[in-house]
């Protein structure tokens, strides 16, 4: 099926490799979609220090393990206070642990982008 499964080591490490790219995009805050994405972003939040918001999309349905036909936003950040507030305007890195269709990712950047 071509997935490729790593370690926690293997992330870490291949997170630790980014670090130097991503302060030099130098993004304002980071967005983990959850679950899998919030380890990443918290492995990289300990070296660049910057916020990071949680969101939480559905694709697949987690009993099937099947692909849904559209994004289902589960939980989304509240875009009138506190970091939330910053995002407009503003250098954002969004974080997920697969992209394999990019519709996840893609729904993503649109939603942040409105």
């Amino acid at each position: 099926d071509g997935r490729v499964y790593f370690s926690y080591a293997q992330i870490h490490e291949t997170v630790a490799r980014l670090v130097d790219r991503v302060r030099a995009f130098d993004p304002d805050v980071i967005i983990a979609i959850g679950g899998g994405g919030f380890i990443p972003a918290r492995i990289l939040r300990t070296q660049i220090r910057k916020p990071i918001l949680a969101i939480s999309l559905e694709l697949y349905d987690d009993d099937t393990g099947h692909k849904g036909h559209s994004v289902k936003k589960v939980q989304w950040f509240d875009e009138t206070s506190g970091v939330g507030s910053q995002v407009r305007g503003r250098r954002v890195l969004i974080m997920d642990e697969v992209d394999d269709t990019r519709t996840t990712l893609k729904y993503c950047v649109e939603e942040v982008m409105k």
